[in-house]
C-alpha cells in the first residue's frame, strides 16, 4: 500500500521586508470574550486595516494532531521576524481541519492548531499583542475531495497579515 506524501513547505526569502502603512486605525474598543480566539487583547475579527499580501505558505498537520513539526520552525521564525520588524503589522493565524470528526471537535482542534503555531512564533519574538488566532474547524476547506491527500491539505494553519495605523 502506497502512502501519499504530505505537502511540503517552500523556502522563502530571509531578507527583511518592509511595507507602507496606509491603513485605518485599529478599533481598540472591543475586547476579547474569555480568550476564545486568542490570548491577545483583541478579537482578530475586529482588526481594522489593510490586508498585506505575502508569500508565506501554510503549514500542515498530521491527522488528529496540533503539534507543529520541527520542519516548520524556520518558516515560523521568518514570519515572527517579519511581524517584529513591522510594528504596525498584526498576524492572524488561522487553524483548519478536514471534515472528518464532528463540528465541535474540529473547531477545538483547529483552535489548538492555531495556538500551537502562535506559541512557536512567540518563542522567536515577543509580539504577543500582535498575534491572534482563529479556529475555523472544517468551515473553510482548501479542497472538498475525499482522498488522503485532500484531507492532508485541509489540515493546515494559514496566515493573514493586517497593517493597522498606530
Amino acid at each position: 500500500m502506497q502512502v501519499e506524501a504530505e505537502p511540503t513547505v517552500e523556502e522563502i526569502t530571509s531578507a527583511p521586508i518592509k511595507a507602507q502603512n496606509s491603513s485605518a486605525e485599529l478599533n481598540r474598543t472591543q475586547q476579547m470574550s474569555e480568550g476564545i480566539f486568542s490570548q491577545a487583547e483583541f478579537n482578530p475579527y475586529d482588526l481594522k486595516g489593510e490586508k498585506i499580501h505575502h508569500n508565506f505558505p501554510p503549514i500542515y498537520f498530521a491527522f488528529n494532531s496540533a503539534s507543529v513539526e520541527h520542519e516548520h520552525r524556520g518558516l515560523l521564525g521568518k514570519i515572527a521576524r517579519y511581524i517584529a520588524q513591522n510594528p504596525s503589522f498584526h498576524l492572524v493565524v488561522n487553524g483548519h481541519c478536514d471534515e472528518r470528526g464532528d463540528n465541535e471537535y474540529n473547531r477545538n482542534l483547529s483552535e489548538r492548531r492555531a495556538m500551537a503555531i502562535r506559541d512557536v512564533i512567540l518563542s522567536f519574538h515577543n509580539i504577543s499583542a500582535r498575534v491572534h488566532t482563529i479556529g475555523y474547524g472544517e468551515e473553510a476547506l482548501a479542497t472538498t475531495g475525499q482522498s488522503p491527500s485532500d484531507h492532508a491539505v485541509n489540515r493546515r494553519g494559514e496566515f493573514d497579515i493586517i497593517a493597522v495605523a498606530q
